[in-house]
């Protein structure tokens, strides 16, 4: 933590606990009243500071507004009345207090981040695996939860995994080591090229077929629109 920061926060904490003591020497809980009574406290002081004074203190420091910053002789003022030799005191003692409090609350917020990640993590990683079916789109399966919806077929890993609907042309890789690696379909004159065997993802009982020379010359277009 930088040292401007270190001191306004030492300054922060000096003003609230002046006003907490004031409460509890008062019995007054209102912004006025508490002045009032500092500035009588302060009346016989070295250092007397007025109503107004501690009314803008309250008002940049409690209620977070704009703030004027007490200087050095008022400081050492209030941390007496506070009971402590004098600011320096004041900070010397509450240094590792301070340092805690801000070590505790960027540990809270950091595990809060932590802890919003995790979930998310899990509900995604639960939302994944409830997903069941699996639904074709334009050229591949894709996983979903069941929901009835048109052509919504039960999950298979290796279906989903290995079946592409692909383009061909006549120099494309067919075979490999003399296994078909393109199987096909043939439904209403339409030719369809896909990357494994299995059912046709949308017509029912249209099975594909591993290619041959013959459909790959009768079926397969020139690369290049040749």
């Amino acid at each position: 933590m930088g040292l401007g920061k270190q001191n306004e926060g030492m300054t922060q904490k000096l003003i609230e606990n002046v006003f907490e003591k004031a409460k509890k020497d008062s019995q007054e809980e209102k912004p006025y009243g508490l002045s009032n009574h500092l500035e009588a406290v302060f009346e016989d002081t070295n250092v007397q500071l007025k109503r107004g004074t501690f009314e803008r203190y309250y008002t940049g420091y409690i209620s977070n507004g704009k703030r004027i910053k007490p200087n050095k002789e008022t400081k050492d003022a209030l941390s007496a009345y506070l009971g402590y030799k004098d600011y320096a005191d004041f900070c010397d003692k509450n240094r590792a207090y301070t340092e805690n409090s801000v070590y505790k609350r960027k540990f809270y917020a950091s595990s809060c981040v932590n802890i919003v990640l995790f979930l998310g993590l899990v509900f995604c990683l639960l939302d994944y695996y409830e997903r069941d079916c699996m639904v074709w789109v334009e050229d591949h399966y894709e996983k979903i939860k069941c929901n009835g919806r048109a052509n919504e077929k039960p999950l298979d890993e290796d279906v989903l995994a290995t079946f592409r609907k692909v383009k061909v042309c006549k120099d494309s890789t067919f075979f490999v080591n003399g296994v078909p690696v393109i199987h096909y379909t043939r439904h209403n004159n339409n030719t369809e090229f896909f990357t494994s065997n299995g059912a046709h993802p949308i017509y029912k009982d249209v099975y594909t077929d591993p290619i041959t020379p013959r459909i790959i010359a009768s079926r397969v277009r020139p690369c290049g629109g040749r």
